[in-house]
C-alpha cells in the first residue's frame, strides 16, 4: 500500500496545515524556480547553462 503523500489538517482559530512528503532524493535537489504565466516550475541547477536578466524592453514574444 501506498503511504499518503500529502496531509492537511484544519484547526479552528490556529488555521490550516499542509505535509508533504518526499522522497529524500526529491527533497535535497537544488533548483532555479521560474513561473511561467501561472506555474511554477523548478529546473536542477545540474541543468541549467546560463543565466542572464532582461529587462522588460528586452523580452522577445514568440507567436505561431
Amino acid at each position: 500500500m501506498k503511504e499518503q503523500m500529502k496531509e492537511q489538517t484544519t484547526e479552528e482559530g490556529a488555521g490550516t496545515t499542509v505535509r508533504i512528503h518526499l522522497p529524500l532524493t526529491l527533497s535535497i535537489i537544488d533548483g532555479f524556480m521560474i513561473d511561467i504565466g501561472k506555474s511554477l516550475y523548478v529546473i536542477p541547477l545540474d541543468m541549467v547553462v546560463k543565466c542572464f536578466s532582461l529587462s522588460r524592453n528586452e523580452y522577445l514574444k514568440v507567436t505561431s
